[in-house]
């Protein structure tokens, strides 16, 4: 960095203004850049029901108060890669907030109550909808699921 030292004669120079307004203005345009790029990424983002869905998981057992106390689903996200999401929430539903699905993703949800891991599939979670969630509720006593998305199917194994 170069520091050039100025006299209070140079101060309103003309060459010494445009310089100053030169700076003005590339600051300006590299703010004004960076405001608009993180804009579009977080637009990107925000329109989750437009490329893959975000997922929430419920344990539902008669009668019982279940949580999950641990959540893995695994799939293909919004950009067309093979992702694992895995997390420890302690609660029930448990989401993956911020991780968008599409197509064929596996669902393993661990009971705090009784340890067992429910393994699903959900098939056929949709690219788009109207929504941002798609809402999976397993019964891990009967070892079934049901998805809330059209055309979606959901199974345990």
């Amino acid at each position: 960095m170069r520091v050039t030292i100025i006299t209070k004669a140079q101060i309103h120079t003309k060459e010494y203004i445009m310089q100053r307004t030169r700076k003005r203005h590339i600051v300006f345009f590299m703010t004004l850049v960076l405001v608009i790029s993180l804009n579009v990424v977080t637009l990107q983002s925000a329109v989750a029901g437009s490329n893959g869905q975000q997922i929430q998981v419920q344990l539902r057992t008669p009668g019982l108060p279940d949580q999950i106390v641990r959540l893995v689903v695994k799939g293909t996200n919004n950009a067309g890669n093979y992702v694992v999401f895995n997390s420890w929430p302690y609660s029930n539903p448990a989401g993956t907030a911020g991780w968008w699905w599409k197509g064929l993703v596996g669902i393993e949800a661990t009971n705090n109550r009784t340890g067992i891991t429910s393994k699903c599939i959900a098939q056929s979670i949709p690219q788009t909808q109207a929504s941002n969630w798609v809402y999976i509720t397993i019964n891990p006593e009967a070892n079934t699921c049901t998805c809330s998305a059209q055309n979606c199917a959901c199974w345990c194994r």
